[in-house]
């Protein structure tokens, strides 16, 4: 397998894991929470976004699971995802982390014989 064809296997398995990831725990309205006029309206948009934040961690150890990802933690908040001779980070947590390394990927790609 060229390198070329395994960074886009890599883009493939990760924009499955995500779109499974977000279908199961869709993007909350980030207004929401603000909008809310009871406790139980808030309690729902955080429960909300904990669902989000959760289903992310999963899509992440299923990319280490099953594709051979690495993931690491550095310090509170830097995340760092490399698969297929691709890294890249963020500060903004999993869902941040696959777009921002699917955008890595695609530029690598880019620069590579096809």
């Amino acid at each position: 397998m060229t390198k070329a064809e395994e960074i886009k296997a890599a883009i493939a398995a990760v924009e499955k894991i995500y779109a499974e990831a977000d279908a199961e725990a869709p993007r909350p309205d980030p207004l929401g929470y603000i909008l809310a006029e009871t406790e139980e309206q808030r309690l729902e948009r955080h429960q909300t976004f904990d669902k989000r934040a959760e289903a992310g961690r999963k899509a992440i150890q299923r990319l280490k699971d099953d594709h051979g990802a690495r993931y690491a933690l550095s310090g509170a908040h830097e995340h760092r995802l490399t698969m297929a001779g691709v890294s890249s980070t963020c500060t903004a947590g999993s869902w941040g982390l696959m777009t921002n390394w699917l955008n890595a990927a695609r530029r690598k790609l880019a620069k590579l014989p096809q």
